[in-house]
């Protein structure tokens, strides 16, 4: 089974290609960002991540293991894909950035196709803002906002500021219950403060409001703002060959998306 992009796809609703989407199981705020983001001419399916259970480590690690993943990429069946995104940057802060591209190398290689994953097109975004410091907001706990401050200073980036955002209302999962509104306060005041662009980490944050807000703001004059959405969108449109994925077109307040969505469809 070959995913490549080596042949075009063409399809009614999706002329510019088809992508594949690995979501760990509970996220959903991924999947409507990514339908703002990537609307026509492009559409993306998805499977999902699973895991064993156990402590919070073990559960990220069952994430990536190789088997796991192929059972993945294997849900797709014959699709066509021009490239698969990975939607997990956690899992890539606790087995450091060497076994990750290992992982996904040996992925590439079996399946003939293309993984972008969470983490790395963060640091594609931030590499193309030609930035070597960062201003993070995490909503992971304590345990693993210290691995991802830790994974961003071991990639060459020299951490600002971190932002450690609080859910007062967790219920089963305390990521995936944060809406907009709950952090809204708090990443104006960042955004408000901060001298190096802001990286959002953690794709099952729903953060595209805020950031819609914070970049229209007559208010604010803020620096770039990347979340691991944004920046998995468009390393996801430039691996299909598509033209507007300069930082401006994505992560300020000229960014196309911000411009060319329907008026109600980020809330």
């Amino acid at each position: 089974m070959t995913h490549g992009n080596t042949a075009r796809f063409s399809h009614p609703y999706a002329p510019d290609g088809l992508y594949g989407l690995m979501v760990p199981y509970g996220n959903f705020a991924t999947e409507w960002e990514l339908s703002v983001l990537m609307s026509k001419p492009s559409f993306f399916i998805t499977t999902r991540l699973t895991d064993n259970g156990g402590d919070i480590q073990q559960r990220l690690s069952d994430y990536f293991h190789p088997e796991r993943l192929a059972k993945a990429v294997e849900s797709f069946g014959s699709t066509p894909l021009n490239a698969i995104g990975v939607a997990c940057s956690s899992t890539s802060y606790f087995i450091g950035s060497e076994n990750e591209a290992r992982i996904f190398s040996g992925l590439g290689e079996r399946y003939g196709t293309q993984f972008i994953r969470a983490a790395e097109a963060m640091k594609s975004g931030l590499d193309a803002l030609g930035t070597r410091s960062v201003e993070l907001v995490s909503p992971y706990p304590a345990a693993i906002t210290e691995r991802c401050v830790e994974y961003w200073q071991q990639m060459g980036f020299r951490v600002t500021g971190v932002c450690q955002l609080q859910n007062p209302n967790p219920g089963f999962h305390s990521i995936y219950t944060l809406t907009p509104s709950d952090v809204e306060d708090t990443l104006a005041e960042v955004a408000s403060r901060a001298t190096s662009p802001i990286l959002i980490t953690g794709t099952g944050l729903s953060s595209l409001p805020v950031i819609q807000r914070i970049l229209t703001s007559s208010r604010l004059a803020s620096p770039p703002i990347l979340s691991s959405t944004l920046c998995l969108a468009r390393s996801l449109l430039a691996a299909g060959g598509a033209q507007a994925v300069s930082p401006a077109d994505w992560f300020t307040r000229d960014a196309g998306w911000l411009h060319s969505t329907p008026a109600g469809a980020i809330r």
